[in-house]
């Protein structure tokens, strides 16, 4: 890397394109689910376009945080059937099992 002319320039300018390139996919995404809904009229008339953008939205975050809750969750899940059974099997709980 150190072969490339200005490489200090050119790592934030990389993570700037990918951060661009995720926001630019995730307009695309949401203007393709709300398209459809809309042009077919399965949002009440009496509720603002804005709302129902808004609630999209929110859904869809909803949505996408639960594999990044769901991996810390089972990691510690993990974590205290491995301490209970190394304490289970330190502390035997019937001493006069032989």
């Amino acid at each position: 890397m150190d072969a490339l002319i200005g490489s200090q320039l050119w790592l934030p300018l990389f993570f700037i394109m990918l951060f661009c390139l995720g926001l630019s996919s995730m307009f695309g995404n949401l203007e393709g689910i709300l398209t459809p809904l809309l042009d077919l009229h399965l949002v009440p008339p009496f509720l603002p376009k804005e709302i129902f953008t808004e609630w999209v939205y929110s859904i869809g975050v909803l949505l996408s945080t639960v594999p990044v809750i769901s991996i810390p969750l089972v990691a510690f899940y993990k974590l205290l059937c491995f301490l209970k059974k190394r304490f289970m099997d330190r502390h035997d709980m019937n001493p006069y099992d032989t």
